[in-house]
């Protein structure tokens, strides 16, 4: 490991090192030399081999034009022996593995099929073409050429991903394919018209006047191929009269030609209306946003106010760990074993408080007892001006903001070690406030410390991004360089002493402006900082990627001022969304044109962390790579499919914002709504993303509005047989209302309308305070057809386990071993942690940031995939709302609600009992599935 790193430092100090970044703008410039050489030999190796005066006429010129792009075929088999892959989500450099690798690779075949020395039978039978002979060219010989024809889609494929107009692209790409086709049409009809014989009857190629001489003077090249060119694109497109075949022969090639004119334009209708369909649609996506706001009104109930207000990034405990129960994890140690966890956590952090840093050791042991964790998401109220104050709050990790009324003027920003509170519970006599709060305290969201630094930094630590990148943070907080270096570090772990050495280095590519989100003056000094840092780089033509982690009521205005006043147009520019991307249909659509309004689709990266996780990201293999599930991936094999979320733990305070949203809006409408759709997708044409997106918005678009009927709605209430959280309910949360419908349980079922799934009910089924953490996809099968063992075969099963301890398994049935035959259910398990044991799962917003820096939206969600999802879940919520359902009671730490495993059951699925998996050769029983999950009152 220490070598690699030496090798990897080493590989910094040497910028002329020969392996090739696929992502880097190089090796999209070389793609284009190899694509302008392949057009070539496309073109020019039929049109000399049929039209022999194109040859004669200009020999020299063809034999060193050939040579020089044999010879240019010849440097990118060397390039491609240097050109680096993804591997587990880094890129490999060691050289002897990147040969290995293009070795065994079928490119490396077709590349040397390419460069086979053909020429030798072009200069045995002669390079100069001869009319009289039954084969006048033999050129003909280096059709082997086009075996680089990959290099030309690769190209293709990369420019669209880049470009500004991927439509327009596409239509371009089509066209050229098209020209392409009839030339080859209108060689292969001369050449017929050859062997036929010229002249001999009214289809064939009419060499027009011949002097008494023999000789034809009009009959030129130019009006060779011209002809040729006219009449394959007349018999093609179908749209005029060409001369009427007269024998068999040449029926059947007209009747070819017809049939191949129909493919091309059912291919040119279907694209051309695709782009006229896609631009009418934000036509009409913009119309119907005219009585949004009275919509909303109406079916919410709400205030102006209320409708703007901050809508936070929901996904923030779960995705950083912060929401463990410690009095449930430590609830079976002794007394004595609690305290000095206790101790050990929390002592540092009452030490930082200068209130206690006086104070007996005794009495701190006692404070350290009495201390409860909470965590809050950011932009929470931790305390509002003149609520009553029945807790003194000490910070442990992050970043609090003293604001006023208005949310927005910021008084003081607290760090680790502040407390606040205290003088709310001393209830100090003459104190005019009494146990009153005297100020507004929200939390400060810190994804950018928690996870995008530490993302960045394992990118450059791994060597995957450039050594000349410039990261800038911008934020209303004053903070010098130094404190964003500690604000940084804090955050990431360091091995050994190398790592800290590169580290430092690390911090140097770190700058910091400090600016208001709505004040033009703030991003002007952001912009010409970034200037600066260009400019020292010698001007070099920088590529700038902005990440928004915001609040909606700044979001509108900072999108807008980063648009007027830092977006280059000099290398590439994108920009990264954070969640929430709406509350709704209307407030989505709203968001969604005014970031079109602003940017063009291909440089927006909508983020959903779930989409990086290694399994969500294995699917397409699973599904595509594998031929055995392709006969059996449908509905008259599978009875149902069942995507699971689970968190062990409740809302732990973070439930004022919580109950805003719900279950529904926190997992099901985007999480699992876009899991649904890679396990439900008909096979794309290709990996290109925007193909892979298509798909997947062909499942949401087959899919129905859900209501009420198709969905179970849960509340966790306290489990008497737990300790600490456990026992407390959703309406125990101080931060929720006590008479709160808000469901903290949900299961829905879905149906896609289309052939491969009639039928099958799609259930997705998340919650909070469950019996475990989990997120899963179970495909449960039909029952076997003339079951012959009376009953004991249960379904089969495939079983792809998200997080954690990333695993497929499929349960099967076998014999038992011994001399009965009865049967048992048996697992073919692939847990990656006993496969995989030496492999890094990259973090997955590492994975993600690696796609935005490559220009791959592979992963990341687009405006119509967005629009369809809350196309299916708003009447629901609206309906939820409106009727005040109450949701089905559930215990702390059971499976959920009773009434969401009785639906399933009426929909078709079979449960099993408990969980039974072999790991490590054992085996696990899951005992929280022993909890009744249906209380009674």
């Amino acid at each position: 490991m220490k070598q690699n790193r030496q090798r990897s430092r080493q590989r910094r100090r040497q910028p002329l090192h020969y392996v090739i970044d696929p992502g880097s703008q190089t090796y999209y410039q070389w793609l284009f030399i190899m694509c302008i050489s392949v057009i070539y030999n496309v073109i020019t190796i039929i049109g000399r081999s049929v039209f022999w005066q194109m040859q004669n006429n200009f020999l020299t010129i063809w034999i060193i034009i050939d040579y020089l792009i044999d010879l240019v075929y010849l440097i990118d088999m060397f390039l491609s022996s240097r050109t680096g892959y993804l591997e587990q989500g880094l890129l490999v450099r060691d050289l002897n593995k990147l040969f290995v690798n293009y070795i065994k690779s079928f490119r490396f075949k077709l590349d040397i099929i390419s460069l086979l020395p053909t020429d030798l039978i072009f200069i045995m039978t002669g390079t100069y073409c001869e009319p009289e002979r039954f084969y006048p060219c033999a050129v003909i010989v280096r059709i082997n050429r086009l075996f680089r024809f990959y290099r030309l889609t690769e190209c293709f494929e990369r420019t669209e991903t880049r470009t500004n107009f991927p439509h327009a692209f596409r239509i371009g790409k089509l066209i050229f394919y098209i020209l392409i086709l009839i030339h080859w049409n209108a060689c292969i009809y001369f050449a017929i018209s050859y062997v036929i014989g010229f002249d001999t009857d009214r289809w064939v190629y009419n060499r027009r006047l011949i002097a008494a001489d023999g000789t034809n003077e009009t009959d030129t090249l130019r009006h060779q191929y011209i002809y040729c060119f006219y009449w394959s694109t007349l018999t093609l497109t179908t749209i005029g009269e060409v001369p009427i075949p007269e024998t068999d022969f040449e029926y059947t090639f007209v009747v070819i030609n017809f049939l191949i004119g129909v493919l091309i334009f059912a291919t040119i209708v279907g694209n051309v209306g695709s782009m006229i369909t896609n631009m009418n649609a934000a036509r009409a996506e913009f119309q119907s946003q005219m009585d949004s706001v009275k919509q909303y009104m109406k079916f919410r109930h709400v205030s102006k106010d209320l409708e703007n207000r901050v809508i936070k990034w929901f996904d923030y405990l779960w995705t950083n760990k912060q929401s463990l129960d410690e009095d449930s994890v430590t609830a079976i140690l002794p007394d004595k074993l609690k305290a000095e966890i206790a101790i050990n956590v929390h002592l540092q952090t009452l030490r930082r408080v200068q209130l206690f840093q006086d104070c007996e050791p005794g009495l701190l042991v006692e404070l350290i007892l009495k201390l409860r964790l909470q965590v809050f998401s950011p932009g929470d109220y931790i305390c509002r001006k003149g609520d009553v104050g029945k807790e003194m709050y000490i910070v442990k990790k992050g970043k609090l903001s003293v604001v006023g009324d208005d949310g927005r003027t910021i008084f003081a920003t607290l760090t680790d070690g502040s407390v606040f509170g205290e003088l709310s519970i001393l209830n100090i006599k003459g104190n005019k406030t009494g146990n009153r709060r005297t100020a507004n305290v929200r939390s400060v969201g810190d994804l950018a410390t928690k996870k995008i630094y530490p993302t960045l930094w394992a990118l450059y630590r791994d060597d995957l991004i450039p050594l000349k990148t410039a990261i800038v943070g911008y934020a209303r907080s004053s903070m010098t360089v130094q404190k964003l270096y500690e604000h940084i570090g804090r955050h990431i772990k360091l091995r050994d002493e190398e790592e800290r050495e590169l580290f430092q280095q690390f911090l140097l590519h770190n700058f910091y402006v400090q600016g208001k989100y709505d004040d033009d003056n703030g991003f002007l000094k952001l912009m010409k900082r970034v200037c600066e840092l260009e400019d020292n780089d010698n001007g070099l033509h920088a590529n700038r990627l902005f990440y928004l982690a915001l609040p909606p009521n700044i979001f509108q205005s900072t999108t807008k001022l980063i648009k007027q006043h830092c977006w280059n147009t000099k290398g590439w520019k994108r920009i990264i969304i954070e969640k929430p991307f709406g509350y709704d249909y209307d407030s989505s659509q709203q968001l969604s044109r005014h970031l079109q309004s602003l940017y063009d689709e291909d440089e927006i990266y909508r983020i959903d962390h779930y989409l990086g996780k290694e399994m969500v990201q294995n699917l397409m293999v699973l599904r595509f790579g594998n031929r055995i599930f392709s006969p059996i991936w449908n509905h008259e094999h599978i009875s149902s499919i069942q995507i699971t979320f689970k968190e062990p733990f409740g809302t732990m305070g973070r439930g004022g914002y919580f109950d805003r949203f719900g279950i529904i809006r926190d997992v099901m409408q985007n999480h699992l709504l876009q899991i649904l759709c890679l396990v439900a997708m008909e096979k794309p044409v290709s990996t290109n993303p925007e193909d892979i997106r298509d798909e997947k918005v062909k499942v949401l678009r087959a899919m129905r509005t859900l209501t009420v009927d198709d969905i179970v709605l849960g509340q966790y209430i306290g489990n008497p047989k737990l300790d600490g959280e456990g026992r407390l309910s959703y309406r125990d949360d101080p931060t929720v209302p006590n008479d709160s419908l808000t469901a903290t349980f949900a299961l829905a079922k879905c149906q896609i309308n289309n052939e491969r799934w009639d039928g099958v009910p799609f259930f997705l089924r998340c919650g909070k305070a469950l019996n475990e953490r989990k997120a899963e996809i179970r495909i449960q099968f039909r029952d076997v057809p003339g079951n012959i063992f009376h009953g004991e075969c249960t379904r089969n099963e495939l079983v792809i386990r998200i997080q954690p301890n990333e695993a497929v398994y499929i349960k099967f049935m076998t014999k038992e071993p011994g001399m009965t035959f009865r049967l048992s259910e048996t697992e073919l398990d692939l847990t990656y942690q006993n496969r995989y044991k030496d492999s890094r799962l990259p973090d997955a917003y590492e994975r993600l940031l690696m796609d935005v820096f490559a220009g791959s939206q592979m992963h990341f969600v687009r405006s119509d995939e967005l629009s369809e999802a809350w196309r299916i879940f708003t009447p629901l919520l609206h309906e939820i709302d409106e009727k005040k359902i109450v949701p089905a009671p559930y215990y702390y730490g059971s499976r959920g609600c009773k009434q969401a495993d009785d639906f399933c059951v009426a929909n078709g699925y079979r449960f099993y009992g408990t969980y039974i998996w072999p790991q490590a050769s054992k085996t696990v029983k899951n005992q929280s599935d022993d909890i009744d999950s249906n209380p009674k009152y």
